[in-house]
């Protein structure tokens, strides 16, 4: 026997109101954790054998690239700040591409997206160079910067151009980086 269940207006009206709840929840939810979520080189054209050559940076420097426009910083700029007070004997740079590049101008035109890190050893050789982390929030996922510190104090430069990690992450609005030209 097969029952009949009748809906009143008021359970109809509820259902509705929940099921477009749910999928505003939905969206929302995406919006903020996957909107951004890309690779850092997408189009994979950096070449970056010859940055170190390029770059006019002190020995055992750090430099950080945000984008002004970015909505990732506000998952990069914790880390950051945790990064420039555990890895102190590191030299840090801080480089807003959307504002003034300054001396890094050189380096400014290769950064595929931002927010980025160059780590550059005691020899000023290029030891890392890409997101932070790996994951859809910054400083959540696998920690790069502190990898690669591990490894230039075990006497190791790893020469790490890392262009396929995926987070939260900016197109550089200097558009595709191109190193052929150099």
């Amino acid at each position: 026997m097969v029952v009949a269940r009748k809906f009143n207006l008021k359970q109809t009206a509820a259902a509705t109101v929940f099921v477009a709840w749910l999928i505003l929840l939905v969206v929302a939810f995406y919006r903020f954790f996957f909107a951004n979520l890309a690779s850092f080189d997408q189009w994979a054209t950096f070449d970056g054998s010859k940055l170190s050559t390029i770059a006019k940076v002190a020995p055992g420097t750090i430099v950080h690239w945000s984008g002004s426009d970015c909505i990732c910083n506000r998952y990069s700029e914790p880390h950051v700040a945790e990064l420039q007070q555990r890895l102190d004997h590191y030299h840090h740079e801080l480089i807003d591409l959307g504002v003034d590049t300054g001396r890094f101008a050189n380096l400014a035109q290769f950064v595929p997206a931002t927010p980025a890190v160059m780590v550059f050893d005691q020899d000023g050789k290029l030891a890392y160079f890409g997101p932070y982390s790996g994951g859809t929030v910054c400083g959540e996922g696998e920690d790069f910067v502190t990898r690669t510190d591990e490894m230039l104090r075990a006497g190791v430069n790893p020469h790490w151009i890392n262009q396929e990690s995926v987070g939260c992450l900016c197109a550089n609005p200097t558009g595709t980086p191109k190193l052929e030209s150099v």
